[in-house]
Formats: C-alpha cells, structure tokens, sequence
C-alpha cells in the first residue's frame, strides 16, 4: 500500500511512535469487533492530534484500514471487512520486529557485559550479609554496560552534543565557571526539560483520562530482555483499557522509551554521562531513591547530580528538604563501589542509628574489597590517582555542613499525589498554617547610633541573598547580614530560588504550598523614641493568576502597600514597633509556586528588591 511505504518514509522513532498507536486501534477492533468505541476516533483528541495527523502516511493508514470521516471523527463502519485491516497491522509488526535486527547503531540487541566480579569471594556469615553484597553486586556489574563502545555510540547518537558543547563554551567565557562543569549543567538541563518525561501513570489513548494502577502482571519474554522484572498494569476506568508499563532497566531501551521514574532517569543519565566522557557513578539510595554523581576535574571532586530534580551539588536536599531518614547510600562506578551516605547527611548519628542491616566494620571491608577487585586492570597510575581522590572524599565525609535554601525544598518530580504519599513534598500544603512557627526569629531593634541620626535603614539584595543596615554616610556604616532567613521575623513555606539556566533569583513558595507568608519586625526599645514614618519600596512579581499581598502592621494597625514604587505611611507615627508582611498565593498546575514571586532579579545584579526606611521623633508619643 502507499500509505505504508509513506508511513516507512519518517525518521526511525517516529514510524515506531505512529505504528504503535495504529497497531493499538486495529488490535482493539480484532479484539471485540463489536464495541463501537474501538471503531470511533476524535478528531481532537490529543494523541492523535501530536502522534498521528503530523506523520506522513499515518492518517492515510488508518484509511487503508477501512475507516472514514464521519464529522469531527474517524469511524470504522460495522459492514466493513477487516481483511485490510489485519493485513496491515502483519506489515506494521512485522516491519517493526525487524528494525531490532542488528543492522546499525540505532538497532541492535541489547548490550551485555561480563562480570567483573566473578571470581570475587567475600567473606559472608550470615544471611544478611549475603543479601547485602547481592545488591551491591547487582549494581556494580550493572554500570558496566555504560562502557560498551556501541552503548556509547547510540547515547551519543541521542544528545545534541555540539550544540551543548558550544553553550558551554559561551557559558563559561561570560563566567568563572569551568567549561566542563557548565556542559554537565546544560547536559542535566537538557536531560530534564527536552528527553526524559516522568511517568506517574500512562494516559487512555481512546479517551486520553488518567489511567488506574491495578497491580503488576508477569513480564513478558520482550520485557525480561530489556530487564524489566516488574510490569506495572493499568486501566482506563472509562473505555475499560488496559496498559502495560514495563520497568526497563537497561539504559538502551530508556535511550528509546525516554519515560519512567527515578531508576529509569537516573540509569539513561548515567549512560549518558559516560557517553559524554564524565566519570560517573550510578548512586542509590536505600529508601527508595536513584541518582548519579560525576567527578568535576576542575573542582577535584564528585558532585551530586539528580536528573529528575534538575539539580546539581546540592546533596543535603533528601535530608533537609524530602525528610528522607537515610541509611545507606552506595555510589557504583567501573571501578568502584563506595559507601557514600556522609555526604548526604548533616546527622551522622542519626543515620548511624539506622544502619543495622550488616556490620560497619563488614561493609567498610566489603566495598573496599570490591573496589580493589574492579581496579585489577587498570594501571598502576589510574589506581594511584583513584586513591588519592578517595582519601580527599573521606575528609569530606568528616566536614561540618549545613543545608542551604535549595537544598530545604521538597521533592519537584513526580504529580503532588504521589510526592505527598510519599512524605517527600516538604512542608504538607494542607498543614501550611499549622507549621507556622510561633516565636519571632529575627528582629532589627533600633540601636543608639539610629536613634541618634534619627532614622535606621534596612535594605535586600536577592542575586547576594544579603541585607544591608545603615548606609556609608551614616556615622556607625554599614552591617551585612548574610542570608534572607537571617533578617526575617517569620516565615511559612518560603524558600530563595536560584534558576541557573535563566540566571534569575527570587523568594518564591515551596511547591505543595497553598499560601505562603514571610514577614520582617522592626521595633524601638529606648522609651524616650517613637516611629515618625516608614519609606519602603517592596518588588514583586506575579504570573498567571499568582498573588503577591504586602501589609504594614502591628497590634494596632493594618496598612496595605503597594508595590514596585517607594510608599511613605505615617499611619504607624507614634508606635514602638512594625512588621511588614507579604502573603503569596495562587498560580497554576504543578508550578504555581512559581507564579508569586518576590525580589526577582538578575544574578549579575546589585540592586535592592526591598528597601525600608524608618524614621523616628523623641518629641511624639502614645501615652
């Protein structure tokens, strides 16, 4: 038929993406001919408006099939043969089947490796040692395969790597970051937002509602070659549709998909890593978690890399902003196997504490045995080189860190549903009120020197994340205080944003936050001095239908203030105290929290998102 060798003409995945959703309407059809939902598609529908309309031939397959177009629909009539129909799906398998014979580097059988751990005897007593090395071992012989030189061709073969070669080379002229370490944040970036999707459940391609988990099904012999032991199974409650989704572990296959949760991304960026000539480490985590580090020669360290969440060295945010209660984290690399739990901790003896499945001094032998056992081959030079790295990485371990206001937000990936489930959304959107806390933290109290000049000034940069009090005309200078928490009297689910790729920095809400509130509390403590007036230019910056609320108040009075532009109340004139509020709310879908923003600027700059002014009078006063 034409229409079939129009179909053969596209590029290779999109025939495969095409043919598979024609192969889904004719095995409805032959499945129960007699439904009429199985002989009836909407022009409108979404799947076919992205899959099927843009492709050549693909329409006119379906027509090959028998349907015709009856309004705003295609439509198989009952008095139709289906000869045609089955004739063409044959073709459609068939040509299908034989696009995975060997024939290039973008079809060939899966990649295997040789275990290098064969020979490797360690030394095991009890049953949950032997679980134990069992998995380490799985995934120590795993990486392996991101070695194989055809692996590397066809994740190459998938990366636009000249174009992101050629913004990191502009990215790190117009910065001081090296050349590499921005490739790896384009590579992250790129890996986020144009190839991986995230998969919560699959869509109906009748209706395209939400499908409904219903349990696994045995993996078929196609899924079992690809490595996926467990198949997810769904229904769509409407059309009575069930969907498999197999959970692939081998990167070739997620080279293709581009789909699943955090073991599939964090396996196909690894792949991809390597690909691109990173030294990488596959990580996971054992309570339920999978990510990549890569070592950046420029820093001479490994970094933290979470493709799911589009972050880079922030290895504090699963503890301080998931609420994740860790107890082992194990890096995987072609010549490694290393326990790296410390350094995505703050609470050592917190995590020690969990740590009961083996005996410490037991696991420090085993990964260290293993990884002298995949550093066998390799030069005597390369394991120098290694070793040094390794006792540079142990003195991190022992380093006193603290999360920063990145790494306190809850978990992005994944619907709100499934995060919440889970407890890794951060601050509960439902809770939001609740968790306010209470005791006022900071408080800028007028000193001697302000009351004297008659006047105490406070001002915020965001892209310096730092206040400034006073000015360089007053008497007593200027004073720096270092981070937007640091200033603040309360705050309720608010955190500082930093978008590297934009270049922008702002406070925002974190995600699964309703309503967010952040306040500032200036007062007088000397009883001889009173407020006179308050100046104050306060930015923000809403999107959608996002919302950005500023107040003045104390027990007494309430003032709204505007935005953007300088205000002056003297509302507040003869008070000892203020606080300046702002509410954030609104927005849309799952990135709402970013429709309300405040002190949004550009990193390079210098300039104060917010601006207060106090002036004060001995001669006024309440009595």
């Amino acid at each position: 038929m034409t229409c079939f060798r129009d179909l053969l003409s596209n590029p290779r995945e999109e025939f495969l993406s095409a043919s598979e959703l024609l192969l889904r309407f004719a095995e409805n059809v032959l499945r129960d001919e007699s439904n009429p939902k199985y002989r009836s598609i909407r022009l409108e529908n979404k799947i076919f408006q992205e899959k099927i309309l843009p492709i050549n031939g693909a329409v006119q397959c379906l027509f090959g099939m028998g349907f015709e177009e009856d309004n705003d629909r295609l439509v198989l009539p009952v008095s139709t043969s289906l000869d045609s129909l089955e004739a063409l799906r044959d073709a459609l398998l068939d040509e299908r089947e034989s696009l995975y014979v060997f024939k290039s580097v973008d079809c060939f059988p899966p990649v295997r490796t040789n275990d290098p751990l064969q020979n490797f005897n360690p030394v095991i007593r009890t049953r949950n040692q032997r679980t134990f090395y069992q998995r380490l071992k799985s995934s120590a012989v795993h990486v392996h395969v991101y070695e194989d030189p055809k692996m590397i061709q066809y994740c190459l073969s998938k990366i636009p790597l000249d174009r992101l070669s050629k913004e990191a080379k502009e990215k790190s002229r117009a910065s001081t970051v090296d050349q590499k370490d921005c490739l790896l944040l384009l590579l992250l970036n790129w890996f986020k937002s144009e190839f991986f999707v995230w998969m919560n459940q699959p869509n109906c391609d009748i209706c395209n509602a939400p499908t409904q988990g219903i349990g696994n099904v045995p993996p078929s012999e196609e899924d079992r070659r690809w490595d996926a032991g467990i198949v997810e199974n769904y229904i769509c409650r409407k059309c009575n549709r069930t969907y498999r989704f197999p959970r692939y572990n081998h990167p070739q296959k997620l080279l293709e998909t581009k789909t699943g949760r955090c073991g599939e991304w964090a396996n196909c960026f690894s792949a991809c890593c390597r690909a691109v000539g990173f030294e990488t480490r596959h990580v996971l985590d054992w309570t339920d978690h999978v990510w990549a580090e890569v070592y950046s020669e420029h820093q001479k360290r490994w970094l933290h890399c979470d493709p799911c969440e589009n972050v880079c060295d922030k290895p504090l945010l699963y503890e301080a902003g998931w609420g994740k209660k860790l107890s082992y984290v194990i890096a995987f690399s072609k010549d490694e196997v290393v326990d790296v739990t410390w350094r995505y901790s703050q609470n050592h003896k917190e995590v020690l504490s969990r740590r009961n499945e083996v005996e410490e001094n037991w696991l420090v032998s085993l990964w260290m045995s293993m990884s002298k056992m995949l550093q066998s081959k390799n030069t005597s030079e390369r394991n120098s080189e290694l070793e040094k790295r390794r006792i540079v990485e142990l003195v991190g371990f022992l380093t006193a860190k603290s999360a920063s206001d990145e790494e306190r937000i809850g978990r992005q990936s994944g619907s709100m549903a499934w995060r919440l489930i889970r407890g890794e959304a951060g601050i509960d959107a439902s809770n939001s009120e609740k968790n306010e806390d209470d005791q006022c933290k900071n408080v800028f109290v007028a000193t001697l020197s302000e009351l004297e000049q008659g006047r105490m000034k406070v001002a915020y940069c965001a892209a310096t994340d730092r206040y400034t009090r006073g000015t360089e005309s007053d008497s007593a200078g200027t004073v720096s205080i270092q981070g937007w928490a640091n200033g603040t009297a309360r705050s309720n689910g608010i955190f500082r944003k930093v978008e590297h790729d934009w270049k922008m920095v702002y406070l925002a809400r974190q995600q699964g936050i309703s309503h967010g509130k952040v306040s500032w509390k200036f007062r007088i403590d000397d009883s001889s001095y009173f407020i006179n007036q308050i100046e104050i230019k306060a930015s923000s910056n809403t999107f959608e239908n996002g919302k950005v609320e500023w107040f003045l108040e104390n027990d007494t009075v309430k003032e709204e203030v505007p935005t953007d532009n300088y205000f002056i109340s003297t509302k507040f004139k003869g008070c000892k105290e203020i606080s300046l509020v702002a509410h954030l709310e609104g927005g849309n879908g799952d990135v709402a929290w970013q429709h309300a923003q405040l002190f949004r600027q550009e990193l390079g700059e210098d300039i104060d998102g917010l601006d207060v002014s106090i002036s004060f009078d001995k001669r006024c006063g309440t009595q």
